[in-house]
């Protein structure tokens, strides 16, 4: 396969079509992030409920036996509950969200200190379980053996990497769906996903087909070689958004490879591009763009916006950088 070179509008505009799309959804105002439970916490343990507030469900007392297992399993009272999230920053909870309740583990950086109940959104908070790890087991039921996770994360770079045309959106993350582990790409309407160990595609034309094994796939998509044209370059995405006078920093948005070596002549064709896009998206206001730096091995625009967003109270607005360095 090989990778053509689009122009630098074009370029900039799906960059902009990348951050109408990312930056302004429910999860970045939120500020939720997918969180991974360090293999240092796997087990099972044995916790006690303490701290128990008025309108706590729990009581005082109430001993529950909670497994954390791989794949970012937590099981407790026979439920099986997956895809935790880390909120607002806050690097040490990872939280489950299940039967209106939210199950707090903490810490995943400093080791395990107690897991935290409150109601879904965190509010109110209802109490605490304590104790300590009384085993390396993470056997549960209703958890049948977690899938390899590395080799899917692997296939799903490996496609986005080889095959950019089908799978080229930026900051897309796993979901689940009965079973299946799979990603989205809105631009093309494709589901690429996991089952039992093998690899279906469906979506943007596709009907639902099993194209193989996990194994078998990755070796076929590490097998393709790419023809990078000259002059290309990397650009990286990073800033922050203010959301009802919040202002989230979202680190490193995005990192997209073999795009293009922009310049400084190409000021006008940023703006047009991000301000063009963003009347597509439901976006109106302010765009404001500005040089940098710009040198013979990278150039950076700095990227600001303030209006509203359809769907979304009060004012938004954004301050990114586009950093392109040449390969």
């Amino acid at each position: 396969m090989k990778i053509t070179s689009h122009t630098v509008k074009n370029t900039l505009a799906g960059c902009a079509a990348l951050l109408a799309s990312s930056l302004f959804t429910s999860s970045a105002i939120a500020s939720e992030s997918p969180a991974e439970i360090p293999t240092s916490l796997h087990g099972t343990y044995s916790l006690t409920f303490a701290y128990s507030q008025n309108n706590s469900p729990i009581a005082n007392g109430t001993v529950m036996e909670f497994v954390f297992a791989p794949g970012n399993y937590v099981c407790v009272a026979g439920a099986v509950v997956g895809d935790p999230v880390l909120r607002n920053g806050n690097a040490h909870e990872a939280i489950w969200s299940v039967a209106g309740l939210e199950i707090a583990l903490s810490s995943l950086v400093t080791g395990f200190n107690e897991v935290n109940i409150g109601a879904t959104g965190g509010s109110p908070f209802y109490g605490q379980f304590q104790g300590s790890k009384t085993s390396s087991s993470t056997d549960c039921p209703g958890l049948v053996q977690a899938p390899d996770l590395t080799a899917i994360n692997t296939l799903f770079e490996l496609a986005q990497e080889k095959f950019a045309d089908l799978f080229g959106d930026a900051n897309i993350v796993n979901q689940e769906f009965e079973g299946y582990i799979y990603r989205l790409y809105p631009s093309t309407g494709i589901h690429l996903a996991v089952k039992d160990g093998r690899v279906f595609i469906l979506g943007g034309g596709f009907e639902l087909t099993d194209l193989g094994t996990v194994a078998e796939i990755n070796a076929q998509l590490e097998a393709i070689e790419i023809d990078i044209p000259d002059g290309d370059s990397t650009l990286v995405l990073s800033g922050f958004v203010t959301v009802l006078g919040n202002q989230v920093n979202l680190g490193t948005i995005a990192t997209i490879e073999n795009l293009p070596m922009p310049s400084s002549d190409d000021i006008d064709d940023v703006r047009d591009a991000v301000i063009e896009q963003f009347a597509d998206n439901g976006i109106t206001g302010t765009v404001s763009v500005t040089l940098i730096s710009s040198s013979s091995s990278s150039i950076v625009f700095n990227i600001t916006f303030n209006g509203t967003y359809t769907g979304v109270p009060g004012t938004v607005g954004y301050n990114i950088t586009y950093t392109y360095t040449k390969n």
